[in-house]
């Protein structure tokens, strides 16, 4: 454990994760399906939805965490620190952000 002196107000913000992701599941539909001849195959039709759903689900955190989602967090966090201790009448004070954890883009 480390102490340190401060002379000047300080925050630390949370560090930044992602904690929820969720796709339109009532805009989503299945535009073509075919059971086969006669329509008499096996109706996987729900299965395979969701199978789609989960794997578009996977590919928005991917696209988000590249494109740095997890940063603008807490670039926002810290601007928004920074406003609510400048409001307070606080003109000199420190607001460090926390690195995101190592597999805060992993599987959702």
């Amino acid at each position: 454990m480390t102490f340190r002196l401060r002379t000047t107000p300080f925050a630390e913000t949370a560090i930044a994760e992602i904690l929820d992701s969720k796709i339109d599941v009532n805009r989503s539909r299945v535009y073509d399906y075919d059971r086969g001849f006669l329509g008499l195959g096996p109706d996987a039709a729900p299965d395979l939805q969701q199978l789609a759903q989960q794997e578009t689900l996977q590919k928005v955190v991917e696209a988000a965490c590249a494109q740095g989602i997890l940063q603008e967090a807490n670039d926002r966090a810290e601007l928004a620190v920074s406003q609510l201790l400048t409001t307070a009448g606080y003109a000199d004070f420190s607001v460090e952000t926390q690195p995101p954890a190592d597999n805060a883009c992993a599987e959702q």
